[in-house]
């Protein structure tokens, strides 16, 4: 399909050095494109540059996106980029949130009409409904030290970590975020994987119990692959997708569609889970 096209495109993909964005640079110079990898650890793909950048820095990140130009405008960016909740609250907040929103902030100034942004976010996530007053409370703070004082203030949110909240705040932010790109012909999405086979999952797995990874349904009896979600990522930063804004893709064998109307057990409740 010509609309699925990455031919002759600058893209910028965070985290693609291992599960899911590792998959989707292979995905992306394959299809034609040239990519830019920003993450912590080089990439063993002969992506066109990599750049050494932790997202939790908001001095690395400025410096990570003026890098980030050096092939002129970018068409496409991956947010792929992503901790679990064992990590302290401050750390997965900044890479999983405050982190893409600045790269993405400073990247839409180098993108032209018809480009977009694709964040992976969660169905760990799906609670931004319920939980959105505190969500978009959280989103309009800018500096660092009010939101992790705004965090103390809020405990609640965070008995199990900050992982769900993060990924609500993410969902919400590109929600939010679609409709001032949308005036200069940027899309923005966010694509909700269930339970993924990758490092990942065995983190968490070797933290949280295997048992707790069996316990999640799965509608198709297996967790997915990597390259199920690349696909998704690809068709929505594509021109395929070019009426798609604004939009929470779940691809998780219908787990939220099943939960949603009681088909399947899994809580999408007020609080970070």
């Amino acid at each position: 399909m010509s609309g699925r096209s990455y031919v002759g495109r600058n893209v910028v993909v965070t985290g693609g050095t291992s599960g899911i964005g590792a998959a989707l640079v292979d995905a992306l110079i394959e299809a034609g494109a040239s990519v830019t990898c920003i993450d912590i650890r080089e990439p063993t793909a002969a992506v066109g540059q990599w750049i050494d950048a932790d997202l939790a820095d908001p001095t690395a990140v400025d410096a990570a996106a003026a890098a980030a130009v050096a092939f002129g405008d970018v068409h496409a960016l991956f947010n792929c980029a992503g901790i679990t909740g064992t990590n302290p609250r401050e750390r997965v907040l900044a890479v999983n949130f405050r982190g893409v929103r600045q790269l993405s902030r400073a990247l839409t100034e180098c993108m032209p009409p018809g480009a977009a942004i694709t964040s992976v976010a969660s169905v760990g996530g799906a609670g931004w409904r319920a939980n959105l007053a505190a969500v978009k409370d959280y989103l309009s703070i800018d500096d660092s030290r009010a939101a992790a004082e705004w965090c103390d203030g809020h405990p609640e949110l965070f008995e199990r970590g900050a992982y769900s909240f993060s990924k609500q705040c993410l969902i919400v932010w590109s929600k939010t975020e679609c409709v001032a790109l949308a005036a200069h012909g940027i899309r923005i999405n966010t694509v909700s994987p269930g339970a993924v086979d990758t490092p990942m999952l065995r983190d968490s797995a070797a933290i949280g119990g295997q048992q707790a990874v069996d316990a999640l349904p799965k509608p198709l009896g297996r967790v997915a692959r990597p390259g199920e979600i690349v696909e998704a990522l690809l068709f929505l930063n594509s021109d395929a997708a070019s009426y798609i804004t604004g939009h929470d893709l779940a691809v998780d064998a219908g787990l939220l569609g099943a939960a949603a109307v009681g088909a399947v057990d899994f809580a999408i409740g007020p609080v970070s889970r």
